[in-house]
């Protein structure tokens, strides 16, 4: 529901890939919102890390619903130099690491947020249900496969 990404001193290029997204209000109503972020052409040593920081909005729980908690997973691809890559998408199902001895997939993480309602569930709803919100396996491949090839320097 809209995106900015944080500026990094690390890298030198960010970018928003939107896309088909299902109807929400936000400033009048959307069909279309992030589906990617990137950030690009940085270089960590392997010793260190870099904190890749987005705002955004999430969707409100409806307080007459029984939703306790909606988790939403963010399947991330980490590429590096010499064509690796890791790839954090929650499912063995996608294009990454079929026939790439260069692909490590992690098909059971995700990382992910939660949403916790902070309003009382009503009385029928006994603890309360979780949605989990994760792109589809198609969802995964078209825009996380949309990685062109990096080259030493990147």
């Amino acid at each position: 529901m809209g995106v900015k990404q944080r500026a990094s001193g690390v890298f030198e290029k960010t970018k928003v890939v939107k896309g088909a997204v299902d109807a929400f209000y936000s400033h009048g109503v959307k069909t279309e919102d992030a589906r990617v972020l990137k950030w690009m052409h940085g270089k960590i040593d392997n010793d260190h890390y870099e904190n890749l920081e987005f705002k955004t909005g999430f969707p409100k729980i409806d307080p007459a619903s029984c939703v306790a908690k909606i988790k939403i997973h963010f399947p991330s691809v980490q590429y590096c130099k010499k064509g690796y890559k890791t790839a954090w998408i929650g499912t063995a199902d996608s294009i990454y690491g079929i026939g790439d001895d260069k692909t490590r997939v992690t098909d059971t993480y995700t990382a992910y947020v939660n949403i916790v309602r902070t309003s009382e569930l009503p009385t029928d709803c006994g603890d309360g249900e979780t949605i989990d919100v994760m792109p589809s396996v198609e969802e995964i491949n078209m825009y996380l496969g949309m990685k062109p090839k990096h080259s030493d320097d990147d």
